[in-house]
């Protein structure tokens, strides 16, 4: 029977188990600051709400698509595409606006 270091090994043939690769390497573990600590906390928070904003945008985005694709009689998936390139085509825009402005510029 294989043992979990072993299934995880890729060259299993090759791969002697306890081997410095199936160990684990001893690293110094520091203690943050208050400081650290208060702006790990923050920076959580406010990922956690991006990503909730983040689900609620998609819920919308797909609730839109939905409702044109029925209205207009195709696939979502259709629907979907063509705002996809939509939007890749006003990226476009802003990035020859800016490459024009750099230009100016420079």
């Amino acid at each position: 029977m294989k043992t979990p270091a072993q299934m995880m090994c890729k060259a299993y043939k090759q791969c002697r188990v306890g081997t410095s690769s199936h160990r684990r390497r001893d690293k110094k573990v520091r203690s943050i600051t208050a400081e650290e600590k208060v702006a790990w906390t923050a920076a959580l928070a406010a990922g956690s709400d991006l990503l909730q904003q983040a689900a609620e945008l998609t819920d919308l985005l797909n609730e839109l698509v939905g409702v044109t694709a029925e209205d207009l009689g195709l696939k979502p998936a259709l629907v979907k595409k063509a705002i996809k390139l939509a939007f890749a085509q006003k990226w476009l825009d802003v990035q020859a606006e800016h490459a024009l402005l750099e230009t100016l510029i420079g």
